[in-house]
């Protein structure tokens, strides 16, 4: 099923899009009795360490956001899920265009977020703390990073609220086996789309494959320990997203008009075999590395340091039916931003730092 949005005046190249929407899928995170597996985004996504800064900004969208915060639209925006990764440059974009941007965080001393951002403590898991995040809010750009006991206290207060919500989920819907494989979180997603799907608020479900910040846990430990990295599946390929990307287009669907009900599968720009991006990162490092193919069972072993065993063999699970077709790749980044998605060789420029050592 497709749709064409409808943005406001002010948006861009609007005449020309064309979006694939879905209904229904699904995503999630961590919290303080809830340790997601690290390094895994996204089958469906799970939070990483914070990455590049907010990048280019759109001058004709800091003028709309402008627009807003001064006139009688919605004015202040919560980030809830402010410290990982997308949240983080959720936030940055935000407080860059001038906008009304407040981030919850369980650790106000290390959210490290800029000056202009009003940071509160909450906790998903607490439902009494949300109240006062969400005084005054009038979108919830939601990260989920709680157990499935949270949803639906959690949902409850926040829908009592805001008046929009966009939910970073996933591609669960999308029929490609990368997708497609047994996933343990993947009913707690369901029931999060699910309470907003009712709730009566405008929302839109983003939904992304893997993120290429995952090579921050992947692979970036064995580069900068030497020149070898052992990784299962070298051939399987994905459509890496960089999270800025994944922001952008967050930002956008909190402020423009036309994005209802919306559920955008994201996706970087290329089919990438997992070989190619370890090679992409050695070139942007100026450095020859070995690559070397291992067996699912030797991954078993040595692959437990980014995750436990069950994220370990959906990951295997995954690669292995992929191989043989190309990574599912959108245009949704662009048709939305108006500019092309980042290739993961970008990500990699722009994260050299983190493979060095």
């Amino acid at each position: 099923m497709s749709r064409r949005p409808s943005f406001s005046r002010s948006s861009l190249a609007a005449s020309t899009m064309s979006v694939t929407v879905r209904a229904g899928e699904r995503k999630m995170g961590r919290s303080k009795d809830f340790e997601v597996p690290r390094g895994i985004s996204n089958l469906p996504y799970y939070s990483q360490p914070p990455g590049a800064g907010c990048g280019a900004l759109d001058v004709e969208l800091i003028c709309r956001i402008s627009e807003l915060v001064e006139g009688p639209g919605m004015n202040r925006i919560l980030v809830i899920g402010g410290t990982g990764t997308v949240g983080r440059q959720g936030v940055s974009r935000l407080a860059a265009t001038g906008a009304r941007v407040r981030a919850m965080a369980r650790n106000l001393g290390a959210a490290r977020l800029p000056p202009q951002v009003e940071v509160v403590r909450g906790d998903l898991t607490l439902p009494e703390t949300l109240d006062g995040c969400l005084d005054g809010i009038d979108a919830v750009f939601l990260v989920w990073t709680a157990p499935a006991t949270a949803v639906a206290p959690a949902l409850e207060r926040i829908t009592k609220h805001a008046r929009r919500i966009v939910f970073l989920s996933a591609p669960l819907k999308t029929p490609h086996p990368l997708f497609q494989q047994p996933n343990p979180l993947r009913a707690m997603v369901e029931q999060i789309e699910r309470l907003i799907e009712t709730s009566g608020l405008q929302w839109t479900f983003l939904r992304p494959g893997m993120f290429a910040a995952n090579a921050l846990n992947w692979w970036a430990p064995q580069i900068r320990a030497g020149d070898v990295v052992r990784w299962p599946y070298l051939a399987a390929p994905t459509a890496p997203i960089d999270e800025r990307d994944i922001a952008a287009v967050a930002v956008r669907a909190l402020y423009e008009d036309g994005h209802d009900r919306a559920e955008y599968v994201l996706t970087g720009p290329q089919s990438l075999g997992q070989f190619e991006q370890v090679s992409a990162i050695g070139r942007v490092i100026g450095r020859s590395l070995r690559i070397e193919e291992i067996s699912p069972d030797e991954a078993q072993r040595e692959l437990l340091r980014i995750g436990p065993l069950v994220a370990v063999n959906m990951l295997l699970s995954a690669w292995a039916a992929a191989i043989g077709q190309p990574a599912h790749v959108t245009s949704t980044v662009a048709e939305i931003t108006g500019a092309p998605a980042k290739t993961f060789l970008d990500w990699a420029t722009d994260n050299a730092a983190e493979f060095r050592a």
